[in-house]
């Protein structure tokens, strides 16, 4: 771990292990680190997470080599995830686990790799997020499926409910009203 016996971590907040080509970071547990909100973790070569923080709010994943969505049951009041140039496209399903995530409110996934054809775009993509009630940020430019199907904003703005911005555009109640009819048509 990168911690050591005799550093007293209790009352750390913020902790950021970018660039340090990591391969893990589940050895931060609620015990060494009980009051960690915002945890930076970016720039590594962490294959895979698996959090048991209560008390983050704040995930950066950035540029790592995670294959799916992290296990984040044990952080239910993650509102921040940016997982940005990852390989989360060699696992979309793990999309469904965003649903633990109850108070999540900007998510992060351009440059991932996800390449689905439109038709799955709707079960595999939208769907899982359209579950995550506080849902407010979404970025997904950048993917393969993005570039083949544009139009995807529009289902997302028509799907999201609390949408309030998709890849870095801001999305307004006329917006969202424009979407769903031309998504209904």
């Amino acid at each position: 771990c990168i911690f050591t016996k005799h550093l007293t971590t209790t009352a750390l907040l913020v902790l950021d292990v970018s660039y340090n080509c990591l391969s893990s970071v589940d050895c931060l547990t609620s015990e060494n680190v009980p009051a960690l909100m915002h945890l930076f973790a970016a720039h590594n070569q962490i294959p895979s997470v698996d959090l048991n923080l209560p008390k983050l709010t704040l995930l950066n994943l950035n540029s790592n080599y995670l294959v799916g969505i992290p296990r984040l049951a044990g952080c239910m009041y993650i509102q921040v995830l940016h997982m940005r140039r990852n390989r989360v496209g060699q696992n979309p399903a793990s999309l469904n686990l965003l649903k633990e995530l109850g108070m999540l409110h900007d998510l992060d996934l351009a440059r991932n790799g996800i390449d689905l054809v439109p038709s799955l775009l709707q079960k595999i993509v939208l769907d899982p997020l359209r579950r995550v009630s506080t849902l407010a940020f979404v970025d997904l430019r950048h993917n393969p499926f993005a570039e083949l199907f544009p139009e995807y904003q529009l289902y997302a703005c028509a799907s999201i409910l609390g949408l309030k911005g998709i890849d870095g555009y801001r999305v307004d109640d006329f917006a969202k009203r424009k979407a769903r009819s031309a998504v209904a048509r």
